[in-house]
């Protein structure tokens, strides 16, 4: 892709940005380990923990063509777990996110297991449950230099760029929305993940739509309906041997029919064809 649909995701440029804080403001973060801080308690006791969502997952080809579309189950119990169920459900496709390791699996058998952290888990959610060591140390384990921060702006909004000094658009780093203090955007070599279209969810916040990007081209676009954080998820939806489907997906989606149907009457029709025609 990307003149045309870069220009269609109206993905802004980073222009760097000089802090103006005023009189008796406090000072703005100076470090990596103060821009998390500030994460963690400005949603303290304020961010769900429980979240489910249906979400539209279309893939692209090398030209920016539209090659296929899965619909995808998802529920996440933060911190540390993420469930989601491929439709066709009936073909028992699952992966399973629970405590930095990834599990798959597909006919209900386990297909794979591995040492993983999410990096857009860790920072996206997970950032607001956990003590500060330990988000920075899975920061640095990511790759993420805790001794490297800017000031910059994305999408029109000021933001702190976490791993990265000025300039630097490859080392792997995190974009931190400077007001609201949610992630917004990851670097990493030539690939890039954006969270966009951020919208209220209960005290906190949620990302309806991302976009994966990789040397330049978009390959993937999630996203997001029929989203609660009223449905409580038990913990065995999260077992390591895959555990039990959660009760909130309605067993008669499983035959694939009914989900595309909800597909059609997503919460906003025509999103794909509108921004990345």
């Amino acid at each position: 892709m990307l003149t045309l649909v870069a220009a269609a995701l109206h993905l802004t440029a980073a222009e760097p940005v000089a802090a103006t804080p005023g009189a008796g403001d406090p000072d703005p973060p100076a470090t990596v380990a103060e821009v998390v801080e500030a994460m963690i308690e400005r949603y303290e006791g304020l961010w769900y923990r429980d979240f489910t969502f249906v979400q539209t997952v279309t893939y692209y080809d090398g030209d920016g063509a539209e090659t296929r579309t899965e619909t995808w189950y998802e529920s996440l119990k933060i911190p540390g777990r993420l469930r989601i169920d491929v439709a066709p459900l009936g073909e028992g496709r699952t992966i399973l996110y629970s405590h930095d390791v990834l599990y798959r699996f597909r006919g209900g058998e386990p297909e794979s297991s591995n040492p993983s952290v999410h990096p857009l888990l860790l920072m996206g959610f997970d950032v607001c449950f956990m003590a500060l060591e330990e988000v920075l140390a899975k920061l640095e384990g990511l790759g993420v230099a805790l001794d490297r921060m800017h000031r910059t702006s994305w999408q029109g909004r000021p933001v702190w760029v976490l791993g990265a000094e000025a300039g630097d658009e490859t080392s792997h780093q995190c974009w931190i929305d400077e007001e609201r203090l949610v992630f917004v955007r990851q670097l990493n070599g030539g690939s890039e993940v954006q969270f966009n279209r951020y919208e209220r969810m209960g005290r906190a916040w949620v990302a309806p739509e991302v976009v994966f990007i990789n040397g330049g081209r978009i390959t993937m676009l999630e996203e997001y309906y029929d989203m609660s954080i009223e449905r409580e998820l038990d913990d065995s939806a999260f077992l390591a041997d895959g555990g039990v489907r959660p009760s909130w997906i309605p067993a008669g989606w499983a035959a694939g029919g009914r989900e595309r149907a909800r597909i059609s009457g997503s919460a906003r029709p025509g999103l794909r064809s509108r921004r990345l025609r």
